[in-house]
């Protein structure tokens, strides 16, 4: 897909869904090193920079990482130590989204990407319930924004120059699916509950 899709110009996007405890988190590597196989994201992000020293050409990569909990949008790459206030997400008139604020982080390595998400993931929401003991309260999207720009050599047959390549990658850790009698949840974990479980329902029918 990295190969044939994303150094082409196509948008692509790897999730995990499922139960809470289920190891969505751990297959995703979302905290980089928590696998000692690796997850989906580090192998995906070695592939993307793999390919990108095979392109013939000039490639810009650029990371923003975001959860949403309950229900509101923070940017877990901002150099804000405090919990910033949550950003705002728009829709432009050619149906393209956009998060207001949301930072970007030029990656030169994989080894970048690993430093900005293990940090990271550190601020992220998390907390004991009965059915996990480290459970995600948020979904986090990863986002890899690709621009690629073609060397001179490889212009096209009638002398034109290349275009310029642009994609964007996306990988996300859903928070876990949730009942509360199971998880023991109440308070503040039985909102966050209640949001998850919202925002996986709105999901899913979206999806279909």
């Amino acid at each position: 897909m990295i190969k044939n899709n994303i150094f082409r110009g196509f948008n692509g996007t790897i999730l995990a869904y499922g139960q809470t405890g289920s190891g969505k988190t751990y297959t995703m590597g979302t905290s980089f090193g928590q696998s000692s196989d690796g997850g989906i994201i580090p192998r995906s992000v070695e592939q993307i920079f793999k390919t990108a020293d095979e392109f013939k050409g000039s490639v810009t990569i650029n990371l923003s990482y975001l959860e949403i909990y309950n229900e509101e949008v923070k940017d877990l790459l901002s150099d804000a130590q405090d919990d910033a206030q949550d950003l705002t997400v728009r829709e432009g008139i050619d149906g393209s989204v956009t998060v207001q604020n949301l930072t970007y982080k030029e990656v030169k390595t994989s080894g970048d990407v690993g430093d900005l998400m293990s940090q990271a993931s550190l601020r992220r929401a998390t907390a004991a319930t009965q059915m996990n003991a480290v459970s995600s309260r948020s979904h986090a999207i990863c986002t890899l924004y690709i621009v690629a720009t073609p060397s001179s050599s490889s212009e096209s047959t009638d002398g034109a120059e290349p275009e310029q390549i642009s994609s964007k990658f996306t990988l996300v850790d859903l928070a876990g699916s949730e009942r509360a009698k199971r998880t023991g949840a109440e308070g503040t974990r039985l909102k966050e509950g209640i949001n998850i479980n919202k925002g996986l329902f709105v999901l899913g029918q979206v999806i279909r």
